[in-house]
């Protein structure tokens, strides 16, 4: 992984918490440059499934599968008019191939291989998002509809694929209800799982003042939204490193008694 990040802060941070015996997720963050300097970064978030095994085969699977698309396919997506477009269309492609991989080597195995991808770019003040499963990404901004000084908004730009949101989406249960619900861990959708997958995409601008928070359900199964607002807004204007910053979110996250893995990433421009 490459080391140079000069335009942006960013820290991420996985732990197995201590319940699980294995981590079984993944975290990835790089940045190339085009030819005028300006960096694309990508940042990725990977579950392996806990109820499959091989969940950590899974997850770095498709981390490792993204890393050397990224590096070496990418870079000439960046002379392009919309660059985005491009990778949309070839980000569906590596999960077509990464979902057969783990399908195909799941069966040599004998054993399901599954895993959550959320993925990130960030470039020229544009973001955009796919994404499969039920780890998230926030984006920590302004919100322009309130005039007081704390005018802050964390806003969640990934739908869930797992049955309690579609219950929530058909007005059968509240979210309230969902977060309790005993089937919240159930997916609808994973890579590894099924040939036929339909992955979350979604793009958007950002500012300088803005942050992208990307965690695992280890982490906000147990973080209350409340307590991560507060908590960016403490960083904003502050002496702590995002790296500190995300080490502190998985510490308390295991403190409040997370009962699985739990990672995150979180990225700001510079």
């Amino acid at each position: 992984m490459r080391k140079r990040k000069q335009n942006w802060f960013y820290g991420i941070s996985t732990h197995t918490g201590s319940v699980r015996q294995s981590n079984e997720d993944n975290v990835y963050i790089n940045t190339i440059r085009d030819r005028k300097g300006n960096e694309m970064l990508v940042t990725v978030v990977a579950d392996g499934m806990g109820g499959y095994d091989a969940g950590d085969v899974a997850s770095e699977t498709i981390v490792t599968m993204i890393d050397k698309w990224f590096r070496k396919k990418v870079p000439p997506m960046l002379a392009l008019p919309y660059p985005f477009t491009k990778i949309a269309s070839e980000i569906d492609k590596l999960l077509q191939k990464a979902n057969a991989t783990l399908i195909s080597e799941g069966e040599k195995l004998g054993n399901k291989m599954g895993t959550t991808a959320s993925i990130l770019f960030l470039y020229k003040n544009q973001y955009f998002i796919t994404h499969i499963g039920d780890s998230r990404i926030y984006q920590f901004s302004e919100n322009p509809e309130q005039e007081q000084e704390d005018n802050y908004q964390l806003i969640q730009l990934t739908e869930d694929h797992s049955w309690v949101m579609d219950q929530v989406k058909k007005n059968l249960l509240t979210e309230e209800e969902a977060e309790k619900h005993p089937k919240k861990n159930l997916l609808l959708q994973c890579l590894g799982i099924t040939e036929n997958f339909s992955p979350f995409m979604t793009q958007g601008s950002f500012s300088k003042q803005d942050t992208f928070f990307l965690c695992s359900d280890g982490f906000y199964n147990i973080y209350p939204k409340q307590a991560l607002l507060e908590g960016f807004r403490a960083l904003q204007g502050s002496d702590q490193t995002f790296q500190s910053f995300a080490d502190g979110l998985v510490n308390d996250a295991d403190q409040r008694g997370a009962t699985d893995n739990i990672t995150v990433s979180i990225v700001t421009p510079k």
